[in-house]
């Protein structure tokens, strides 16, 4: 996907469109590409990143999706709502909602080789945390 704009777009005003993986079956390295231009493409409009997310964490979900390990995406302070906020159902084209486990973290880990001790030295903590989840 060369042109960012219509994942831009529907961010600005949500609603479904076809999964850039419809117009060309998208390699896990090809979406990562178009997730990296989003991450440099939304900061430059204002936003700040905060933090990852894991994905797919179990092997039912990757054979659902054709891939063979977990993987990650970015989070954006725009996308963050403190506990107890009213959920402004018009941001969103889809709305899901996910239970989730949040960790805090004390210090940034980059692998490859982080092994599990070093990643629990890393985490500051944990707390439960609802995704909000958009099928745009």
């Amino acid at each position: 996907m060369r042109d960012l704009e219509p994942l831009l777009a529907v961010r600005r005003q949500p609603r479904p469109i076809p999964p850039p993986s419809e117009q060309k079956r998208l390699s896990v390295a090809e979406a990562y590409v178009v997730q990296d231009r989003l991450r440099e493409a939304l900061p430059a409009q204002g936003d700040r990143l905060i933090g990852w997310k894991a994905g797919l964490t179990n092997r039912a979900a990757q054979a659902q999706f054709q891939v063979e390990e977990p993987v990650y995406g970015f989070l954006l302070a725009s996308g963050v709502l403190p506990s107890g906020s009213e959920v402004p159902v018009a941001r969103f084209a889809s709305l899901a909602v996910e239970a989730e486990i949040a960790f805090l973290m004390k210090q940034d880990l980059a692998g490859p080789g982080v092994a599990p001790p070093r990643a629990m030295l890393a985490v500051e903590g944990a707390l439960p945390a609802l995704e909000l989840v958009d099928f745009r």
